[in-house]
């Protein structure tokens, strides 16, 4: 909030696109509050209905203005997932060195979304109950939290197969050979996306609207890599470096490298269900021929942010030299999104 403040002195606002006061509820955000207030229409299936949902019943109930609705459960969601991440990284780490994961995720380049009419912060804390709930083997609530997940975002089905990980890492050590609780805990969290395609069909005629949908962001087709990689390189070499979107795409990239590397350290050296939850995130966010988003889905991976303490623990010096450049693009990147210019 600060740095919002900060940036309204400094970045004009861009003209024709928001006011100050939405101006934490635009790009997704819009369609969020259209959701919660009018219902899906048009190509906004793409996003999922847990978020706007909720927005829709404090709105309903309370009479709270939509936009302050969804910050509420923004706010709330991610105070909570602190909590929970917490909790969590105490079941591997020092606690002094949770604090520091903790301290790294907090103050991400991207966490402003924590603070906006975003799903950010409930698909985080979500996760995080989720995997919460597999470590203390309780699939019953592995699947309740899971269901939630797939009913916030499309990408909530990258939780199957780290569950399953999480699954065979368990029972390799456990004495019930036949324990197969996973099977409900895995339908219920598959049910959370069927049921949002069941909706579309009976009310719209379409199971796989949502899939559709992605078109109006030219990301319906599934594209290889090593093309989106080529991609990004073209851009590097024939856009101008003086527009934002140069900067942007540098960005994208940097950040799916950095993903791969923090995914495959946490898969060898963390835990291996965690490592493949990131990776299978990355895959599903980088399959439609586009970065775009990916700084921002980095917030969905939580477990590089352990990985991050680990790789500094015994290098103090670089471990604030990334906090001070975490911090200050959190800076540039907050100014751009609150004054209208779109980052991720």
């Amino acid at each position: 909030m600060f740095f919002a403040i900060i940036a309204s002195i400094w970045l004009p606002l861009r003209e024709g696109y928001i006011n100050e006061i939405s101006s934490w509820a635009n790009f997704d955000g819009r369609h969020y509050i259209t959701i919660a207030t009018q219902g899906y229409d048009r190509f906004n299936f793409v996003f999922f209905p847990l978020y706007p949902g909720l927005i829709y019943l404090l709105h309903k109930i309370f009479s709270l203005n939509p936009v302050i609705a969804g910050l509420l459960i923004s706010y709330l969601s991610f105070y909570a997932a602190l909590v929970v991440f917490k909790k969590l990284g105490e079941l591997d780490f020092k606690k002094s060195e949770v604090k520091w994961s903790m301290i790294f995720l907090a103050l991400a380049p991207t966490a402003y979304y924590f603070q906006a009419v975003y799903t950010e912060s409930l698909f985080l804390l979500l996760i995080l109950l989720t995997f919460w709930f597999a470590r203390k083997k309780s699939w019953l609530m592995v699947g309740v939290f899971g269901f939630l997940v797939c009913l916030t975002r499309h990408s909530g089905i990258a939780l199957i197969p780290a569950l399953i990980a999480e699954w065979f890492y368990q029972r390799k050590d456990s004495q019930e050979k036949r324990d197969y609780k996973i099977i409900p805990a895995i339908g219920l969290t598959i049910l959370g996306t069927l049921s949002f395609m069941a909706y579309t069909k009976v009310f719209f005629g379409d199971f796989f609207l949502f899939k559709k949908s992605f078109a109006a962001w030219e990301r319906d087709e599934i594209i290889f890599p090593l093309q989106t990689v080529y991609r990004y390189l073209k851009i590097f070499i024939f856009v101008n470096p003086r527009l934002l979107v140069y900067w942007i795409a540098v960005l994208e990239f940097i950040s799916f490298l950095a993903a791969i590397i923090l995914g495959l350290y946490t898969t060898l050296k963390i835990r291996v269900s965690y490592g493949i939850l990131i990776l299978t995130l990355l895959a599903m966010g980088s399959l439609s021929g586009t970065l775009i988003g990916t700084p921002r889905y980095l917030l969905h991976m939580f477990p590089i942010y352990w990985a991050i303490t680990n790789m500094t623990a015994t290098r103090n010096n670089l471990r604030y030299l990334y906090l001070g450049i975490s911090i200050a693009l959190g800076f540039i990147l907050t100014s751009l999104f609150v004054r209208g210019y779109f980052v991720s």
